[in-house]
């Protein structure tokens, strides 16, 4: 098997010898447009060939943390630190030896609604690396001896967890905000490691790890090969989920005291999911005009919110517009740290100045919100683990990618009415809140519910 991926990447290694020798021509190399084939088992691949030095390729499988159930809660966590661990045609040993000598960087992520691989290496060494990828996908072995041995990772992660506000904080959220798999956690609870078998990986990659819900991505590789590699090589499983996993947006308080003197807060109401890609692109623009983060070092921010609670606080602080979609929800609204004995001030603020905004909303912060947008959006089509990862998200979620030329052209087409409208609308929901800290000053949901 190895010998045939090495011939479909043999063209990638005799391009990249080619570049080597012309490196100090005055020839601009120019990244070809977004290239994208379903193909016929319901696989999507999706490529930007940008004749980088680096290759990245990610898999993303719609089996996030909401998919568990109350039998294998936490399996998602399991899965994600069992890579690297024995395929049916590796060791560990060979995995992490070839890896490592070839310089590549293999790993695995979690979402709520996504199970991402990725594989980062030299694009000349692909064929020696994009094996190992394909083995942890298609062939794990699922030793119960290696599982067993691999216990301390998940402690370590959870006690981690623990010790991070801001993790916990992300977690209490969704717990106020669903009823459902989205208020399931990214990670396995301490009394169920331990628990999961080589069983329930099996039945869980079998009935989610499904080719009509996956995407392949790659970035600075040919999009033909890619496509082979992938109709060729992975092996997925074909069974049809009949009904997804939905969940209900409920609202609701989530708290949780921590050794600090600080406030971790987030107020949000229920946003989009991102099947809707303007309504999408709508609340990100608001968002912006809100203010996300500082652009500035050491500066509060110049959005509207940073810009109103920085005339009431008088210790430092830390605010920002919140913009998230799933499958088929999202949360909008704001995040802040902030000292506990001014947490109640600043965020009766900080909601008012988001139903202000919306309210007052024009021309100028339209042409100030797109600009800002689009700087957003140019960021992140230069950063490739941001693209990857937008690009495969889209795939999964919506069952297409959008170029980002396709994107500005929506952003282009947004007006003062689309934003006051959809922002209105959103900001009189009911509101979640969730808080970890110094919670004597911290409002309910019900004090801001009017």
């Amino acid at each position: 098997m190895a010998s045939k991926i090495g011939d479909r990447f043999q063209q990638v290694r005799k391009f990249a010898q080619a570049a080597a020798k012309h490196a100090d021509s005055n020839v601009t190399v120019r990244a070809e447009p977004l290239k994208q084939t379903k193909l016929l088992n319901g696989v999507l691949v999706a490529s930007i060939e940008n004749h980088s030095p680096n290759t990245k390729i990610g898999v993303f499988l719609r089996a996030g943390s909401r998919y568990e159930t109350s039998e294998n809660l936490g399996i998602t966590h399991v899965l994600r630190n069992s890579l690297g661990l024995s395929t049916r045609t590796s060791t560990i040993f060979g995995i992490t030896r070839n890896i490592d000598y070839h310089g590549g960087l293999l790993n695995a992520t979690t979402t709520r609604d996504n199970f991402v691989y990725q594989l980062e290496n030299i694009r000349d060494k692909n064929f020696d690396t994009v094996k190992y990828l394909i083995d942890s996908i298609s062939r794990p072995a699922f030793k119960h001896w290696e599982l067993e041995d691999n216990l301390y990772r998940l402690k370590l992660d959870v006690e981690r967890h623990q010790l991070d506000a801001q993790s916990q904080l992300a977690d209490c959220l969704h717990r106020a905000a669903y009823r459902g798999g989205l208020s399931n956690p990214l990670l396995i609870q301490s009394f169920n490691i331990g628990k999961r078998t080589q069983e329930q990986l099996f039945d869980f990659t079998k009935n989610y790890f499904t080719s009509n819900d996956a995407v392949v991505v790659g970035l600075g590789v040919d999009h033909e090969q890619l496509v082979d590699l992938v109709q060729k090589e992975i092996e997925l499983s074909t069974m049809t989920n009949s009904e997804p996993n939905k969940s209900k947006y409920i609202g609701g308080d989530c708290r949780l005291p921590f050794g600090s003197k600080l406030t971790f807060a987030t107020v949000v109401t229920e946003g989009v999911p991102l099947k809707n890609k303007k309504e999408v692109l709508v609340l990100d623009l608001f968002a912006q005009m809100l203010g996300t983060t500082s652009r500035v070092k050491h500066s509060n921010g110049a959005g509207k919110l940073q810009q109103a609670v920085q005339q009431i606080a008088k210790e430092p602080f830390k605010i920002g517009a919140l913009n998230k979609s799933y499958l088929d929800t999202g949360l909008f609204g704001f995040t802040s740290i902030c000292d506990g004995k001014e947490t109640k001030e600043i965020i009766k603020l900080s909601v008012a100045t988001v139903k202000k905004t919306a309210k007052d909303f024009n021309e100028t912060d339209l042409k100030i919100g797109k600009t800002k947008l689009k700087s957003a959006l140019f960021d992140c089509v230069e950063d490739q683990s941001s693209l990857l990862e937008c690009l495969g998200t889209e795939g999964s979620l919506t069952g297409q990618v959008t170029s980002s030329e396709e994107i500005e052209k929506l952003i282009d087409s947004i007006s003062v009415q689309d934003v006051t409208s959809l922002a209105t609308k959103i900001v009189k929901g009911k509101p979640s809140i969730a808080a970890v800290g110094h919670l004597d000053n911290m409002p309910y949901a019900e004090d801001l519910a009017n």
